[in-house]
């Protein structure tokens, strides 16, 4: 199981992109999670094709906020559970696992005074 989590604080720049597509080619990746891509589902897609990463769950921007991003390779066995806009959560089904794990992708307000409006 490898997972690569991201705060991309936007996806609007091809030097973001650029970066994104270098650290998940550097990895053989099962998950990627993306937060913050301040991005809409149609630029999620674009960049799903340059990662080779065609499975996906896309919580689309609050204008120019939030954003968040569930991603892998087609041939994964992910089942959706839920999501919010600060949470991506899913149950994944390995080949060379016997069991399946959980994972959420997890996105809150830095101010800790704040954090239980997330939840």
């Amino acid at each position: 199981m490898s997972l690569f989590a991201w705060n991309c604080r936007g996806l609007g720049t091809s030097l973001a992109v650029r970066t994104l597509t270098d650290a998940v080619n550097e990895k053989d990746l099962l998950l990627v999670f993306l937060s913050e891509t301040k991005a809409g589902v149609s630029r999620i897609k674009g960049i799903q094709n340059k990662i080779n990463f065609t499975q996906g769950i896309v919580v689309s921007s609050d204008g120019r906020s939030r954003g968040l991003a569930l991603l892998w390779r087609e041939g994964t066995e992910v089942t959706f559970k839920s999501y919010s806009h600060s949470h991506i959560d899913v149950v994944v089904r390995e080949e060379s696992a016997t069991t399946p794990w959980r994972a959420t992708g997890f996105y809150g307000h830095p101010d800790v005074g704040k954090r239980l409006l997330l939840w």
